[in-house]
């Protein structure tokens, strides 16, 4: 009975556990890097390329598992999930409309002055949500949102 018993303590368990790991997650890891390849060589613009990097890093999903509890601030309105998952998908957000600092807003809800307005929208977004009033700052490119989606 002993000779017919596999010792899981042999030297050729020990090799099949170091080179060859159970765990389904290696033997899918290869294949996922040739395709995440793959997809990286067909992206040709500068923001094809920084939102595959965004969706492909480490917890960028993490939003999607937490709980609605809307006493604590994290229920997200269906607004908040359309854009977030139009960002996360670089669907069109809005339809092309003019920015009420006179710079054409994409459908992807940026304005071609983006750079200097990014800070403000930032701040315009930030500021209301602590309870503060947001004035002087240019957070209007949204005013087309719903129109998209119609």
């Amino acid at each position: 009975m002993h000779g017919s018993m596999v010792d899981i303590q042999s030297p050729t368990a020990e090799i099949r556990r170091i080179w060859f790991p159970p765990k389904q997650p290696f033997w899918d890891r290869p294949g996922i890097l040739a395709d995440q390849a793959l997809v990286r060589s067909s992206l040709t613009t500068p923001s094809q390329s920084a939102l595959f990097l965004a969706a492909s890093s480490p917890h960028s999903g993490d939003w999607l598992f937490a709980l609605p509890i809307a006493s604590c601030g994290l229920r997200l309105d269906d607004e908040a999930v359309r854009v977030g998952v139009g960002l996360r998908l670089g669907l069109p957000l809005c339809v092309p409309h003019q920015c009420s600092c006179g710079s054409l807003v994409d459908t992807s809800g940026l304005c071609r002055s983006a750079r200097p307005h990014a800070l403000n929208d930032l701040i315009a977004r930030a500021v209301p949500s602590a309870g503060i009033p947001a004035t002087g700052v240019c957070h209007d490119h949204t005013e087309n949102v719903r129109t998209a989606s119609r």
